[in-house]
């Protein structure tokens, strides 16, 4: 617990003195310190409000084979609803001291049209396709919190991807890509997952807003549960009022395989859920 004197925007950081080694776009990583901070702004709650900082729904280790699409997304949630922005930096060793000779991913050789790595910066979506080379890398996402346009709170992700050279196929996830809704209705669609590589089976989970809304927390039915390939689970949510919010919510559907017998390779959906109307609402 921390106490702090008044209103402000303070920091919170953490250090490690190493990295772990063999990072292959961090030179010498095993000597570089690993560092992460949030900035959190305590806001005036009688004019502006509380101020939850957001939380990262997503686990920050990842992997790909080479020569495969990859993409992760760290899934922030927001519960106080403001607007977040997703932005790609160098990695940090110390407070405002960046890890020196850090490669982007997609600059780690042989480069080319075939190694491209890009963020969305609304949706958090990180694609790169593909990973040319195996071995251990580290991007580093920053995500910035606004309200009412005016910059509160920003948290690093620092995070690694093990590429593997293997032949294995990521699945496939059909399903819609956006609903607006009433409130009070009741949300329900499926999500089918797919695999092409014969003989593997599926799992299908999901992070979001919705599933942490105290009064009506949202399910996916069935999750985390390997299934032959094409699997289909249900996710079903019952809105209320208190969900209409001016930034829709967002979920992320992640389907993995069991190529590597107790995980895979992994592939994100994300669906911009559920945009609540509260002029649907007045009418």
């Amino acid at each position: 617990e921390h106490t702090y004197p008044g209103r402000g925007t303070y920091t919170l950081a953490m250090r490690d003195p190493n990295r772990v080694n063999n990072i292959l776009n961090i030179r010498n990583s095993v000597n570089i310190p690993f560092f992460l901070q949030t900035q959190f702004t305590l806001l005036n709650t009688q004019f502006q409000g509380v101020n939850n900082s957001a939380i990262l729904l997503q686990a920050p280790i990842d992997f790909a084979c080479a020569g495969q699409r990859f993409s992760h997304n760290p899934n922030a949630y927001d519960i106080d609803g403001d607007s977040l922005s997703f932005q790609l930096v160098t990695p940090f060793q110390e407070r405002g001291v960046e890890v020196p000779d850090y490669t982007p991913v997609d600059q780690v050789r042989p480069v080319g049209p075939d190694n491209v790595a890009t963020l969305d910066p609304l949706t958090g979506d990180f694609v790169w396709d593909a990973p040319q080379t195996q071995g251990e890398y580290n991007i580093t996402i920053k995500i910035n919190e606004y309200r009412e346009g005016v910059f509160i709170n920003s948290i690093i992700r620092d995070m690694q991807i093990f590429v593997r050279a293997c032949d294995n196929r990521p699945p496939e996830i059909e399903s819609i890509d956006e609903i607006c809704v009433i409130a009070g209705e009741e949300v329900s669609f499926d999500v089918i997952a797919t695999d092409i590589d014969e003989g593997q089976s599926v799992s299908l989970s999901a992070t979001g807003g919705p599933f942490f809304e105290s009064n009506n927390q949202a399910s996916l039915t069935p999750s985390e549960e390997y299934f032959a390939s094409p699997s289909t689970s249900t996710f079903t949510g019952q809105t209320t009022c208190e969900d209409i919010a001016k930034e829709p919510y967002q979920i992320v559907f992640r389907a993995v395989d069991n190529f590597f017998d107790t995980s895979g390779l992994a592939t994100l959906k994300t669906v911009k859920t559920i945009q609540f109307s509260d002029i649907l609402v007045a009418i």
